[in-house]
């Protein structure tokens, strides 16, 4: 691994965590057994997945893999604002 990956690699953790974080937050009243309407992955939320997987798929053999991650990582944290932010309306 080149030194310069590093950064970028602990970026994409530190997301990952508060992705993970958010999805606790989001789902705690079914942890505390209190029922709350099941809600589907959006369009943003699947292209940011699909992103993620292509870039873990071109990895190392080209800049496009880090570029697809990158891409994906921007879809997900705009889709948790947008999530986040139309909670806040209701």
């Amino acid at each position: 691994m080149d030194p310069f990956q590093v950064p970028y690699i602990l970026v994409i953790l530190l997301v990952l965590a508060v992705g993970v974080l958010y999805l606790y937050w989001a789902n705690r009243e079914k942890l505390t057994g209190r029922e709350k309407r099941r809600m589907g992955l959006s369009v943003l939320a699947i292209l940011s997945f699909y992103s993620i997987i292509g870039g873990l798929i071109f990895r190392e053999d080209s800049p496009l893999g880090y570029i697809l991650v990158g891409i994906g990582l921007g879809l997900a944290l705009i889709d948790i604002y947008l999530g986040m932010s139309s909670r806040r309306g209701r």
